[in-house]
């Protein structure tokens, strides 16, 4: 009976043990409505047992269809047996519509070997436009009864006024359109390779003063490349994270080795001062813009020469 109890007893305490040991992750947000003009909290929580290595994933520059415009984690709330790393995101949509924030996956293998998933739930928010006014329309109860029609006599001097107003109106109209034509300005359309450069001429100006100046600043020149590539070579790079970005660069033909590499490398340096809190130099950040606005000019495409072009060369 003795032997039986206290196996009983041991049982009870290893699984509350093992419990303890679980690996919990959570993402919530401050609100799910609303407005174009507001922003919301978007908050990625892990626990982790002491001794256990898992990390939070990278959520890139935008999520689901909401821009990433802030971030920032949590101040350290561990104790002696859990890591809890906290990690938020200020969100906003531009776009009014029902969104679904998707939920976030890590991989992990216990110390058994296997490997394990955790999950978070999908959150659903509404973004409503701004302005909108509701307009209720009301229907009349009275109703009066129909009356005759009564016939006035013809006035044919009414009927010359009339006529007469109705084709000065028509000529005036018409005097006025011919007056006023628009010159039709064609439309200026801005290259993605100028759109790069503006943004790269703007970082120049920047003084890189404070940590949240460093963290800006990498945050426009991660925005400006990966913007800059999805436009030029039609790769799909604002959305996606570092590892899935090496995964697939490859599918740009027009790249060489040097040129990936290069790419690769100058996300790496700003996702590090964006979310690893390091405090690069003044020296480091005028370094990676003049390399990233080294590395536009490069893959660029260039203007296939023209005839004229040809004739004055060959003069």
């Amino acid at each position: 009976m003795n032997r039986l109890f206290i196996i009983i007893l041991f049982s009870l305490i290893f699984s509350n043990f093992c419990f303890g040991q679980e690996i919990k992750l959570d993402a919530s947000v401050d609100k799910a409505l609303i407005t174009t003009n507001e922003s919301l909290i978007y908050t990625v929580k892990l626990e982790v047992p002491k001794g256990k290595s898992v990390s939070l994933p990278e959520l890139g520059d935008s999520v689901q269809g909401f821009r990433v415009i802030d971030f920032g984690k949590d101040e350290d709330q561990s104790d002696n047996e859990v890591d809890v790393l906290s990690r938020w995101y200020k969100l906003q949509a531009d776009i009014s519509g029902s969104y679904i924030l998707p939920s976030i996956k890590i991989v992990y293998q216990e110390s058994t070997g296997v490997e394990k998933t955790l999950q978070t739930s999908e959150i659903f928010i509404e973004v409503q436009a701004t302005g909108i006014d509701k307009a209720s329309t009301t229907l009349g109860n009275d109703i009066k009864d129909i009356k005759e029609i009564e016939l006035s006599p013809v006035s044919y001097q009414k009927i010359i006024i009339m006529i007469s107003i109705l084709l000065i109106v028509i000529g005036l109209l018409v005097y006025f359109r011919l007056k006023n034509q628009k010159v039709i300005i064609p439309e200026v359309i801005i290259t993605p390779y100028e759109k790069a450069i503006q943004g790269i001429s703007t970082l120049k100006e920047v003084e890189l003063t404070t940590e949240e100046e460093q963290k800006r600043y990498y945050f426009k020149i991660s925005e400006i490349i990966r913007l800059y590539i999805e436009e030029e070579f039609d790769f799909p790079a604002s959305d996606r994270t570092n590892e899935e970005i090496r995964k697939n660069v490859s599918k740009i033909k027009v790249f060489t080795q040097s040129n990936r590499n290069t790419f690769l490398e100058i996300l790496t340096k700003a996702d590090l001062v964006k979310f690893a809190n390091i405090q690069p130099s003044i020296e480091d950040g005028q370094n990676i813009l003049i390399a990233t606005e080294s590395f536009i000019e490069e893959i660029a495409p260039k203007p296939e020469p023209t005839e004229s072009n040809e004739e004055e060369s060959f003069l």
